[in-house]
C-alpha cells in the first residue's frame, strides 16, 4: 500500500512538472536573398564606392516580421521572423547587385573600408505585409543617397519603393513577395547609380 502511494505521488509530481514546462514553439526563420535578374549596362568601372549598412526605422530595426490588418496599426508574427535584421540582409544584396553590375572598380563595405570616391547611404523606411484590403501586398520602401567620398556632399537622393502582390494571406507568401520587391528596388537602385555616377 505504501509503495502504491509513493508511486502515485511520483506520477503527480512528474505530471505537474510537465504542465509547468512551457510548450516549445517552432519559429520559422525567413531570408531576403533575391537580386535582379537583369541590370542596366555598366558605364563607370574606374571609381570605388563604399556601401554603408542601411539605417532602419525603429519599427523595422528588428528580426520580427511586421504586418498590418488595420490601418495605422503594425503587428508582428509570433512564429515567423527574419533570419537577420532586414537592413543587414538588404545591405548584402545591395553590395552583390553593384558588384554584379560591374559599375565600379571596387565595392567596399564598412568591414573592409578603403579609399573611395563615392559613399552609398540608405534607410529602410518600410517593409511589411499589408492585409488591410482583399488583395494582400508587401510594401517596401528605401531612401538612397549617393555621397561624394571626399567632401561628404550629397550628390543625389532618391526614394525607391515597390508594392508586390501576395499569392495568399500567409507569412510565407509575404516572404516571396518581399524578395520580389527587394529585387525590383535593387534594379531601380542600379539605374539610379548609373545615372548619378556613370
Amino acid at each position: 500500500m505504501r509503495t502504491a502511494h509513493l508511486l502515485f505521488a511520483a506520477m503527480a509530481v512528474t505530471s505537474g512538472c510537465a504542465l509547468m514546462t512551457p510548450a516549445q514553439v517552432e519559429t520559422h526563420k525567413q531570408v531576403l536573398a533575391k537580386v535582379p535578374a537583369e541590370l542596366p549596362p555598366a558605364r563607370n568601372r574606374s571609381a570605388v564606392i563604399l556601401v554603408l549598412v542601411p539605417e532602419a526605422k525603429p519599427l523595422y530595426d528588428t528580426t520580427e516580421m511586421a504586418y498590418m490588418t488595420k490601418p495605422y496599426e503594425v503587428e508582428y508574427f509570433a512564429k515567423n521572423e527574419w533570419g537577420e535584421k532586414p537592413a543587414q540582409m538588404i545591405h548584402s544584396l545591395i553590395v552583390k547587385t553593384l558588384r554584379d553590375g560591374g559599375y565600379f572598380k571596387e565595392v567596399l563595405t564598412s568591414s573592409q573600408p578603403g579609399p573611395h570616391k563615392y559613399v552609398l547611404r540608405s534607410e529602410l523606411l518600410e517593409l511589411q505585409q499589408d492585409f488591410t484590403s482583399a488583395a494582400p501586398r508587401v510594401r517596401l520602401a528605401l531612401r538612397f543617397q549617393l555621397v561624394d567620398g571626399a567632401t561628404s556632399r550629397v550628390l543625389a537622393s532618391r526614394e525607391l519603393a515597390a508594392s508586390e502582390p501576395m499569392r495568399e494571406k500567409s507569412p510565407q507568401a509575404g516572404v516571396v513577395a518581399a524578395n520580389d520587391a527587394v529585387a525590383k528596388v535593387l534594379r531601380d537602385l542600379a539605374s539610379f547609380v548609373v545615372e548619378t555616377a556613370g
